[in-house]
């Protein structure tokens, strides 16, 4: 046991304590004083970017399709309202074609229909008359064409 004593008294004396310890106290200080300053800026800046988003509307589409979503009619206009890339919105009518809100706009309470200012009642509905009216509107050619015999045939179809 006396050379451990005598090892561990060799030793050389290191810095102090306190030292450290000061440093390590003073980091976390300095964070913490640190840190509402970058949260406040950090909100105020995210306050601006919503403040930014927040003065400009949302543009409201200029078609609305309501449509029973499992109907394959329904569907039809659906897939061609996308693959035509018409800025459009569609709205579920399930449980409201009965409504007198939906029967005074369509009286024959069909799905789907199209809302459109350009229409005489605003309304339109059957799926045929609907991509009809959207490709002579947008002048989707490639959809509907102008030929009369290619029109029939797909008239017929």
């Amino acid at each position: 046991m006396a050379k451990a004593m005598t090892k561990s008294a060799s030793k050389p004396v290191g810095k102090p304590a306190s030292k450290p310890a000061a440093k390590a106290a003073a980091k976390p200080a300095a964070k913490a004083a640190a840190k509402p300053a970058a949260k406040t800026a950090s909100r105020a800046a995210a306050g601006k970017t919503v403040a930014k988003a927040k003065a400009k509307p949302a543009k409201k589409p200029a078609l609305t399709i309501s449509m029973l979503k499992p109907s394959v009619n329904n569907m039809t206009v659906r897939v061609f309202a996308r693959a035509a890339g018409l800025d459009h919105a569609e709205t579920d009518a399930w449980g409201l074609t009965r409504s007198p809100e939906y029967m005074a706009r369509n009286p024959a309470h069909l799905t789907p229909m199209i809302e459109d200012k350009g229409l005489p009642r605003g309304v339109l509905w059957e799926s045929c008359a609907i991509m009809q009216y959207l490709s002579n509107k947008h002048g989707l050619e490639k959809f509907y064409p102008k030929a009369p015999a290619k029109r029939a045939m797909i008239d017929s179809a």
